[in-house]
């Protein structure tokens, strides 16, 4: 699950304009893709 600064800033960022929402439920609607780099580290 994607619960970061992303999807935490767009809750604070809803919620200030009154669509109240949690970072968990908005980020139970992201999707997110493992990125693995040449280099072995990982990243999404």
């Amino acid at each position: 699950m994607c619960s970061g600064c992303e999807v935490t800033s767009l809750a604070l960022f809803l919620n200030f304009y009154g669509v109240n929402r949690t970072k968990n439920e908005l980020a139970s609607h992201l999707s997110s893709v493992p990125l693995t780099y040449p280099n072995e580290l990982k990243g999404n």
